[in-house]
């Protein structure tokens, strides 16, 4: 499928997970970064490598061999995505609001795949292996942003004030599917934020 060596990398975004990946390229001999796509001037991105800065997506598409979606915007990634699938370039995003909110559009388009990078990708690769194990996954955290291990009276009351903290139940039996009739013991309820 690939003709170069090594592998030609186009990284959509220059935020923390490209910066990320371009300095984890940096130590694959068959793996090298050809651009970064931005939407800021050049001038204004913080970059290791800055002589990679392109504005330009169809520059980015020719010269990579697979195109590597780090955008952390839907709108962003779904109009870069479609031109990479229209250019007939494999894509693997890391944008997992992409993925859940439009990526089913791109099914059968071509090459679209979520890499587990992000922690909502990783949540969604336990829960398909924790089911296919026989387990029922009860519920799923997110805490991007949100973790902090000794938070004090203060920090907790600000955010029940914002409606982020969901009432629990003690922890039951959560290692098993329940009987008929049987709940275990935690389930949140999806609410709709407004923050």
């Amino acid at each position: 499928m690939f003709t170069s060596s090594p592998l030609r990398l186009g990284i959509i975004g220059t935020g923390f997970i490209a910066t990320g990946l371009l300095a984890a390229c940096g130590s694959r001999p068959d793996r090298r970064v050809t651009g970064l796509l931005t939407r800021r001037r050049p001038d204004q991105v913080r970059c290791a490598r800055p002589e990679l800065l392109t504005q330009s997506l169809d520059q980015l598409l020719d010269a990579a061999d697979v195109v590597v979606e780090c955008s952390g915007t839907v709108r962003h990634a779904t109009t870069v995505v479609a031109a990479a699938v229209a250019a007939g370039k494999p894509v693997v995003t890391m944008n997992s609001e992409f993925h859940v909110t439009v990526g089913s559009h791109f099914v059968g388009s071509g090459l679209v795949t979520e890499a587990e990078g992000d922690q909502s990708g990783s949540l969604a690769a336990l829960s398909e292996e924790m089911t296919a194990m026989g387990f029922l996954p009860r519920i799923y955290g997110n805490t991007k942003g949100y973790l902090h291990l000794t938070p004090t009276p203060e920090d907790m009351a600000y955010w029940a004030e914002r409606g982020l903290v969901l009432a629990t139940e003690p922890p039951g039996d959560l290692g098993r599917h329940p009987t008929e009739g049987q709940t275990l013991g935690v389930d949140a309820v999806p609410r709709t934020f407004d923050l």
